[in-house]
């Protein structure tokens, strides 16, 4: 069974390997800015990252240009901060550019900056006087820091 083939041309060329390997992209708000963090294990002529923000998810403005390392076949970790945003759910988008130009669009992260917490800015009356919850009785209305209000009977 001694089958061969004849081959007349055999061409060679250098791997393209992926231009960035990346490892994670995520965000959390800390201290009431939003922390955006990504990380590579490895790069190939990587000129640099773009992030991007969206209050919908459609409409992307760019709001921080990173360098990247280039190239590199280490873990690379990135920071950035935005402390520009609306308490809504807010979403980024990490751009990755390549020193030709082409670039890798990530999937999108978004970061919950609703607010949960509502701060009492006053205690009042029936009548609309400030009141000491504390030593007032009968009906009290909490006035919070958005317009909202709710009331409880002492």
């Amino acid at each position: 069974n001694n089958k061969y083939a004849h081959v007349s041309y055999i061409r060679f060329e250098e791997p393209n390997p992926l231009p960035v390997e990346l490892l994670f992209f995520e965000g959390e708000n800390r201290d009431n800015k939003n922390l955006l963090k990504w990380a590579t294990a490895s790069e190939y002529n990587s000129s640099h990252f773009k992030l991007k923000h969206s209050e919908d998810g459609t409409d992307w403005k760019n709001i921080n240009t990173v360098t990247s390392m280039g190239n590199s076949t280490e873990y690379v970790e990135y920071i950035a901060w935005d402390c520009n945003f609306q308490n809504i759910i807010n979403y980024y988008q990490l751009v990755q550019y390549d020193i030709d130009g082409r670039f890798e669009i990530f999937d999108p992260i978004a970061i919950d900056n609703r607010t949960t917490e509502q701060r009492i800015i006053k205690y009042i009356n029936l009548m609309g006087q400030e009141v000491n919850p504390q030593t007032t009785r009968g009906l009290i209305i909490v006035v919070f820091e958005d317009g909202s209000s709710t009331q409880y009977i002492k």
